[in-house]
């Protein structure tokens, strides 16, 4: 596998074992390769272990805090978008596009511990 440019299917296989990420800041290079929604179809596999998913919900968590601390406008209104749209069905995601509206409607809230770290504060401590 590329882990800077990781195909789908090989970020599945991989979230299906219990290997390490494959190297530092590997949630950088998913979070440029990977759209919500294809989060937000790793999140929901039942066959991914937990860890896994965790990771991956950090990567949507620093996704999100990166776009509001660098005002990248383009991705925050892409965001606010997917998030005003009817939550996700997936519980981890509901929260998500809470908070991340939150988060945009009052970017000095940004906490890099809980936006900019994998994992997340909002992940660490359980308040998924």
């Amino acid at each position: 596998m590329d882990s800077l440019n990781p195909l789908y299917k090989e970020v599945l296989e991989w979230a299906q074992t219990d290997e390490d990420i494959p190297e530092q800041d590997w949630d950088l290079a998913l979070i440029n390769s990977f759209s919500v929604a294809e989060f937000d179809r790793l999140i929901a596999d039942t066959s991914i272990r937990e860890g896994a998913r965790s990771f991956f919900i950090g990567c949507l968590y620093t996704l999100a805090g990166d776009a509001v601390r660098t005002n990248d406008e383009e991705l925050i209104n892409a965001l606010e978008a997917y998030c005003k749209e009817p939550a996700s069905q997936n519980m981890y995601l509901k929260l998500w596009q809470t908070r991340v509206l939150k988060l945009i409607r009052n970017p000095a809230s940004y906490e890099y511990a809980y936006w900019g770290d994998n994992p997340s504060r909002f992940v660490h401590e359980g308040g998924l």
